[in-house]
């Protein structure tokens, strides 16, 4: 997800607000990724709880708490999903970003589906889910 102000409007409010809109935008993108990451766990399927797994360790990492009754019944499986998860968060001056990554090796399989199963098209859901309340998260 990227929020971005361009043209002579964003420069007059940047020069305005300075860094209470910096600030502002951080906590917006850092709460919408929260919001589609707890998305994403419950509409992930659970057999071992792997790939949940990896979207939760995210989660957590950004301060977020997952829904109850993610865990599945392999503790393992939920280990090694945690393994797999990787998050970045990168603030600059007029930029914040966040992108979390699911190293599951099935994950796009869920996601987009195969030839012999539907996609739960659970990340696509979730982000267009929260694009739609993003003004929501915004507080200055």
């Amino acid at each position: 997800m990227e929020f971005r102000l361009e043209g002579n409007p964003a420069e007059t409010i940047r020069q305005q607000a300075g860094p209470k809109l910096d600030a502002a935008r951080a906590d917006l993108v850092r709460e919408a990724m929260i919001q589609a990451l707890q998305r994403v766990i419950e509409r992930n399927p659970v057999d071992t709880a792997r790939s949940r797994a990896a979207w939760v360790n995210a989660l957590e990492e950004l301060g977020g708490i997952a829904p109850a009754g993610w865990e599945g019944p392999h503790p393992t499986a939920v280990e090694q999903g945690r393994s797999l998860s990787e998050l970045n968060w990168n603030e600059e001056t007029s930029r914040s970003r966040i992108s979390v990554t699911n190293g599951v090796d099935y994950v796009s399989d869920l996601e987009y589906g195969t030839s012999r199963k539907s996609p739960f098209a659970m990340v696509r859901t979730a982000l267009i889910q929260v694009a739609r309340q993003t003004v929501d998260f915004f507080h200055w």
